[in-house]
């Protein structure tokens, strides 16, 4: 009795009331004394209910079955206490403890309904949402439902709904269990029946052997006209009416009922308020609501139902601090059930009226709708109405019980399901009220289905997340998700390469895992760093210790720590989650051009069709807000929007919003005005083409830069240097350029400014003007003589106008003068290029030696590019431009050795290969025009796109069906035209080419109208014939090579062909799949283009 001592000593002596001393001798029971004790006290018998009509068995298989009663939480064999009625509820409740295994209730729902004149519903659909609604409550968290038993009425109708519920939770369970995986954790159900012998004393016999205190009760089908005890609940209290034994605690004192026929006797057995089975429940329904208030206030006490572990071995605690929440349901009704209500009202349980069920239920609703015209709500939310007579019904608590009595409300709307309830009837209450919202409970909204809402809701009340997001949390957090499959096949199996099998994450999953799939998803390198989330957790900030410098780091803190679970959302597919985070963040942006990234390339690892079909939508939805911001913001200031297009985010890698977009292949973004605006600003650079009149001839812009940069003298009439849409700098008053201090110098210095001013002025009135001859006349009047002004002129510039080299400067270094300066020098390049290819024989050395030197400042240029992206580490892509530089490199290699070196110098004479070798390198650096310079242009450019689409997608889909086709039509008719062709490169080469791919182009069909020689084998004997394949194939070495056993046979040359109807069928089944079909596929899909 080790345990019972350890027990004993947590209590305090001088608080002790007799009812705790009681309590505490009960306590220190082994399991044997105590069911002696119960037995000798109250005459109780145990033991199980076993019904022939019962679900015994929803398996086929006997051991899947037997397997199912360990772990399902309902079985056919239903546990039931028969006790005095007087018995003690603390005993009852430490019975349910150590027998019953039953766990602490989160809400009691006790049912208040009638069997008198009980009817089936006559609205069929009012009845399966009042089931749908029962079996929502009782799955959303821990739930006893108090019936009378009585298979009847409402008892009989929540009982079904329990046999439907754990049908379906059977064979589920039965499905996983076949399948190998275990079954799901679930709510446990229960639903007591409280009993009164009286009223089944025709069906059972509850007479209990005296040597035997556990029984097994079997429960006849029921009758017609007769009672019974409905099946559906999972446990049952029988309450002996009479009391046998030798010392109750509390006898009621009661004589037997008086017996009485048809309704007038079931109304006082069952619905009246003063019988047994009423009079018994709503003690035992009070000692559960006030159970708490009759413990001893010490600081532990005996009894304790959180845990299902035997009693008398372990430290004790109460059912709940303050009792269990309860909420009490009325359905139909009689008098006495109004009895019954009006009392749990005064023991200040809230009610639940279900309107339109009937009887009472239906008298008291119509009372309260005229009262207080209230309209009611469908059944379906019966879970919801509990929950809410609940907390409506709580008094505000005080003191330490504030967070005690928060925790509890929030577990059951988490449970429930209830967010708008969490929000009315919990934080919007009292609105000066601070609630702390427990990291316990910000797990639950994270990881639970469909709880998003409690995350915005938390998030609300200041929950700082910087503290919550430990490095060691995130990882629970991946561990712990519900659908981990996601995970592993796109980031573990599919980027990581990892097997999926380990039920724990890597250690350095978030220093080394996270970072790997964030950098192959968006190209962000070192975006978690363990350190500091763990530093930050502990409210430890690196940089400026003053108190704003504090606010800053604690504040960009909690942006860091949204942004990781945001990336979490994004790798477990919680989209509802994720868009929840990036409604609250500061970058909205940036952050949806990286979830749209990392959803669109998290697509590919999907295996099934209609998961990735989602990745993409989701995708979609996270690019469609980007643009929306995006929108809203340049609407309403489009010079911020310009600056955050262009703004480089250290967190980002140092991308701008608009790389971000261009990594995210985002084209819906890239294509809104703000950001075309923003590339035309960038290519122009600092200047402006001018449009001047020519009369009836207009300058394209293209032309007016390129004289610009060569003639340098265009660039004064043409070119504005002030960046695209802004106008040149305005000039200023002189009263804006000086300050007060100024007006105290001497007047000798004020003349010599204001004649420089008035100078500088007049140069800028003759810049601002737009004819054309003024503009050039400025320009040979710059460095002259200018006339001096009045000291009283009021103008003058801001600042000094820019030098010619200045100019000249700016002119060079804008992009787009680059881009046309650039585009010139290679159509110069390729025009030398191809006089060098033109010219005969071995060419033209110099020329030669000319066109290598500017091809190899080509690809130098190349060279020089891609290693500063690379440097940079830039997220633009580089394959493309390291390809690029491989090609022209071989390329150079090749002209150098076959046509410089080799003719020139060691007289090779490969003229053809020199001459095939530029020529290819001819084409290639003309396609090049392609890809490089012609999409810029505002025509060809949309043209280049389709192209690409009908190479890559449309025309690559007309090769893959093609080939199938030509490959095996090809064998086909070759192998029937030429049967005796030796196998070699040449067959393979008539085979593929000429009667495959050639057939495309030409019609080329002599060989299978002429047959030139005899091409089949003719046999002189019967002993030729059997042994022809034999010589013909050189025994069994299968070499066709004897010429004379062919000729033997009458065959002049294996080379022969042989003209057939199966030659001619073949090739027109061809010619009709490849020339007709394939080709008229292939212009539709280039029309829809």
């Amino acid at each position: 009795m080790l345990a019972s001592s350890t027990q004993e000593t947590l209590l305090n002596e001088d608080s002790l009331t007799p009812n705790s001393t009681f309590l505490r001798s009960i306590s220190v029971l082994d399991p044997n004394d105590f069911n002696i004790f119960i037995q000798e006290h109250y005459g109780a018998c145990w033991g199980t209910l076993k019904f022939e009509d019962s679900l015994s068995d929803y398996s086929n298989d006997a051991s899947i079955f037997l397997i199912l009663i360990k772990k399902s939480d309902f079985r056919s064999a239903r546990p039931f206490l028969y006790v005095d009625g007087s018995i003690d509820l603390h005993v009852l409740r430490q019975f349910m403890i150590s027998e019953w295994k039953l766990q602490s209730a989160n809400i009691v729902i006790p049912v208040l309904s009638g069997v008198t004149n009980h009817k089936p519903f006559k609205n069929q659909k009012m009845t399966e949402s009042l089931r749908n609604g029962i079996q929502n409550a009782a799955n959303a968290s821990e739930v006893w439902f108090i019936t009378n038993g009585i298979d009847a009425g409402i008892p009989q109708l929540i009982g079904s709904a329990f046999r439907e519920e754990i049908a379906l939770r059977q064979a589920d369970d039965a499905w996983a269990i076949q399948m190998g995986r275990p079954p799901k954790p679930r709510k446990i159900l229960v639903l007591i029946g409280v009993v009164c012998d009286d009223e089944i004393k025709d069906l059972i016999d509850l007479r209990s052997p005296k040597d035997k205190t556990k029984m097994e009760v079997k429960v006849p089908a029921r009758k017609r006209d007769q009672l019974s005890i409905n099946s559906g609940h999972t446990h049952f209290i029988i309450i002996r009416e009479q009391s046998i034994g030798t010392s109750s605690i509390a006898n009621l004192g009661k004589n037997p009922t008086t017996v009485e026929s048809g309704e007038k006797q079931l109304e006082k057995l069952i619905d009246s308020a003063e019988s047994a089975t009423n009079k018994f429940r709503d003690r035992f329904e009070d000692f559960l609501h006030q159970e708490a208030l009759q413990q001893p206030t010490g600081e532990q006490t005996t009894i304790d139902i959180l845990s299902t572990t035997p009693l008398i071995s372990r430290k004790t605690k109460p059912w709940s601090e303050d009792g269990f929440p309860m909420v009490c349901t009325l359905v139909r009704g009689t008098p006495g059930t109004i009895e019954l209500l009006y009392r749990k009202i005064q023991q200040e349980v809230p009610a639940v009226i279900l309107k339109g069920t009937g009887s009472a239920a239906d008298i008291i609703a119509f009372a309260y709708e005229e009262i207080n015209a209230n309209t009611t709500a469908s059944l379906n939310d019966f879970h919801k109405f509990i929950l809410s007579a609940l907390l409506q019904s709580q008094k505000t608590a005080t003191g330490n019980k504030v967070n005690v009595q928060l925790k509890r409300n929030l577990q059951l709307t988490l449970d429930w399901n209830l967010p708008d309830l969490a929000l009315s009837e919990i934080f919007q209450r009292d609105d000066d009220m601070k609630y702390s919202i427990q990291a316990d409970l910000f797990d639950k909204a994270l990881l639970g289905k469909k709880l998003e809402p409690f995350v915005d809701l938390f998030l609300d009340r200041e929950f700082a997340l910087h503290r919550y997001l430990k490095s060691d949390k995130l990882i629970s957090l991946f561990k712990d998700a519900k659908d981990r499959e996601f995970l592993t096949t796109t980031s573990l199996e599919g980027i990581l390469g990892l097997t999926g099998d380990e039920e724990e994450m890597p250690k350095n999953f978030v220093e080394h895992g996270l970072n790997i799939i964030v950098k192959r998803l968006t190209g962000i390198s070192h975006f978690f760093s363990k350190h500091e989330m763990d530093c930050n957790a502990m409210g430890i900030y690196f940089g400026d210790k003053t108190d704003k410098g504090v606010q800053r780091q604690r504040i960009r803190a909690e942006k860091k720590a949204l942004r990781h679970l945001i990336i979490y959302a994004v790798l477990v597919n919680r989209h509802q989650l994720a868009k929840i985070l990036w409604k609250r963040s500061s970058e909205p942006i940036p952050l949806a051009l990286i979830c749209c990234m990392m959803f669109k390339k998290l697509a590919p690892y999907c295996h099934e069709s209609y998961q990735r079909l989602l990745i993409e939508k989701q995708a979609k939805e996270f690019s469609d807000c980007a643009v929306g911001v995006l929108d809203k913001a340049f609407n309403e200031d489009n010079a911020r929007t310009f600056e955050m297009l262009d703004e480089k985010h250290p967190d980002w890698n140092h991308m701008a919003t608009v790389e971000l977009a261009y990594n995210a292949e985002n084209k819906e973004f890239m294509a809104h005005a703000a950001c075309q605006k923003w590339v035309t600003r960038q290519f122009y650079g600092e200047i402006t083409p001018r449009e001047l009149s020519w009369g009836l001839f207009k300058c394209p812009d293209y032309l007016k830069i390129i004289f610009s940069a060569f003639l340098i003298f265009p660039m004064w009439f043409w070119i504005n240097f002030s960046p695209i849409g802004q106008a040149p700098p305005t000039p200023k008053t002189l009263s804006d350029l000086h300050d007060d201090k100024s007006l105290n110098v001497k007047p000798e210095k004020k003349l010599e400014e204001g004649k420089k001013l008035d100078e500088m002025t007049g140069e800028i009135s003759v810049r601002q003007r737009n004819g054309i001859f003024q503009r050039i006349r400025s320009c040979f009047r710059r460095n002259g003589i200018q006339k001096q002004k009045s000291v009283t002129s009021t103008t003058s510039a801001n600042e000094k106008s820019m030098s010619h080299w200045e100019e000249i400067k700016v002119l060079w270094t804008a992009p787009i003068t680059k881009f046309y300066t650039n585009f010139v020098a290679y159509i110069a390049f390729l025009l030398f290029f191809t006089l060098a290819v033109m010219w005969p024989t071995c060419g033209n050395l110099l020329l030669d030696c000319f066109v290598w030197f500017w091809t190899a400042s080509i690809a130098f240029e190349n060279t020089r590019v891609a290693y500063e992206k690379y440097c940079s580490q830039s997220s633009l892509p580089l394959q493309r431009a390291v390809l690029e530089v491989i090609v022209q490199t071989i390329f150079l290699a090749l002209y150098l050795t076959f046509r410089i070196i080799g003719l020139w110098n060691f007289g090779t004479c490969q003229v053809l290969t020199a001459k095939a070798i530029l020529g290819i390198g001819l084409i290639y650096y003309y396609y090049r025009i392609l890809f490089i310079f012609l999409p810029i242009s505002p025509k060809l450019g949309p043209m280049m796109i389709r192209l690409r689409c009908m190479i890559m997608d449309d025309f690559f889909t007309f090769l893959q069906l093609f080939v199938i086709f030509m490959i095996s039509s090809g064998v086909a008719i070759t192998a029937v035209l030429y049967p005796h062709y030796p196998l070699g490169l040449d067959l393979f080469t008539k085979a593929f080419v000429f009667r495959g791919l050639m057939a495309l182009f030409s019609s080329e069909m002599s060989d299978l109208k002429n047959q030139h020689q005899s091409c089949s084998i003719n046999a002189t004997g019967q002993s030729e014939s059997e042994y022809s394949c034999l010589r013909l194939s050189n025994g069994l070495s299968f070499k066709y090579d004897n010429l004379y056993a062919y000729n033997r046979y009458g065959i002049s040359s294996p080379r022969c062909n042989q003209t057939s109807w199966i030659a001619w069928f073949l090739l027109i089944q061809y010619f009709f799949l490849a020339k007709r079909f394939l080709t008229s596929l292939l212009t539709a899909m280039f029309g829809l283009v």
